[in-house]
């Protein structure tokens, strides 16, 4: 600590960063780089997944403060139809890949 405060002292551009950098990447610096990367990746399908659990977290706590009505029930169907669906296309997707990936393989090996 001393040193950085020695560094600091004399006039030396070393900043504290650069003396401990840091090696954990906060939520920002990934859903950026997700937005970034062409196509989708596991850190985008984990967001979209945290939104739809914030999604039924909200429609349950209308349900339990006695909203009863209709729109609350088509709302939690058509939100849960759509974490489905998109949870089954993103597997779907990740298996064609894992297939295609398996066939360039075992072609490049012949």
């Amino acid at each position: 600590m001393s040193a950085l405060h020695d560094n600091v002292d004399s006039g030396s551009s070393v900043s504290a960063s650069a003396v401990a950098p840091s090696t954990q990447r906060s939520l920002v610096e990934d859903v950026f780089d997700a937005i970034l990367t062409p196509g989708v990746g596991p850190g985008v399908l984990r967001f979209l997944n945290k939104v739809f659990i914030f999604l039924f977290a909200s429609i349950a706590f209308m349900w339990f403060a006695g909203v009863q009505s209709v729109h609350v029930y088509i709302l939690l169907f058509l939100s849960t139809c759509l974490f489905v669906l998109i949870n089954w296309f993103m597997s779907e997707i990740a298996s064609v890949q894992a297939s295609s990936t398996g066939e360039a393989i075992q072609k490049k090996t012949e």
